[in-house]
């Protein structure tokens, strides 16, 4: 027999789940087949368990956006991000009560969250819309040629960390492919640190391995001579690195330089 804790959050889950499934279904993913019945509703479990999300109800795209849940009150949290597609793109802290996004991908994104204390369940659902600026100027009677943007500032590091792709990122074809998506988990690894969610250096550095390695995928190995000269580089200047936020800067550092392959 399950405990009654047991069965409230199996219940949790389950209808997590079923929520999952009916927005994959909705964007046409995650079925072989369309449904041809809806499925019974699903009550969430209530008590004394609190479950409430803050957080901006629109951002622009790439930019941070801190999802909370403050307010809520339980012993354990557990977060579900929609789409599926989002993976990738937001990273939950170390206390479970704070998920941090960032997306190029302009759309709306659900975030759910489950709350769970003694035996009671609480659930609670946040759409955040990613990319709802005001659209484009109309263009003038006579318009102005557009002007090629100047080239950004370019530190020694980025420029170390562009030669040093071309040299060791190989093969080329896999470079140009995933150098991007390497640059963007740099980027939102800093954005991270700079927020505060890493209390020591060193959460922040597996923090960053763990989204490289995320985004690069069955491509990281490729990397890996690249990545070795890169923390010999970091290494050799670590003593300047004593807070989460200066690795933040050596971050967007890196990522500049594989922008400019």
């Amino acid at each position: 027999m399950r405990s009654k804790a047991n069965q409230k959050w199996h219940a949790a889950v389950v209808f997590l789940a079923i929520l999952a499934g009916s927005v994959s279904a909705g964007h046409g993913q995650g079925l072989d087949e369309p449904w041809t019945t809806q499925p019974p509703p699903v009550t969430p479990p209530r008590g004394a368990a609190k479950a409430v999300i803050t957080g901006p109800s629109s951002t622009q795209p790439g930019d941070l956006a801190i999802i909370s849940s403050q307010g809520s009150s339980g012993a354990a949290y557990k977060w579900v991000v929609l789409p599926k597609s989002a993976t990738g793109r937001y990273f939950v802290s170390e206390s479970g009560r704070q998920v941090i996004f960032a997306s190029r991908t302009p759309g709306d994104y659900t975030f759910i969250l489950a709350v769970a204390d003694d035996n009671d369940i609480a659930l609670a659902a946040f759409t955040l819309r990613n990319g709802t600026g005001p659209g484009p100027s109309p263009p003038s009677p006579d318009p102005v040629p557009p002007q090629p943007p100047e080239p950004g500032p370019t530190t020694p590091l980025a420029e170390y960390a562009r030669q040093q792709a071309i040299v060791y990122a190989l093969p080329a074809e896999m470079r140009t492919r995933t150098a991007p998506k390497l640059a963007d988990a740099l980027e939102r690894a800093a954005a991270t640190a700079s927020a505060g969610v890493y209390a020591t250096t060193a959460a922040a550095r597996a923090g960053c391995r763990e989204a490289s390695r995320e985004a690069l995928g069955d491509d990281t190995e490729g990397w890996a001579a690249w990545n070795e000269r890169i923390a010999k580089r970091i290494a050799a200047n670590a003593a300047e690195l004593t807070t989460p936020q200066d690795y933040a800067a050596v971050w967007r550092q890196l990522a500049s330089g594989l922008r400019g392959l």
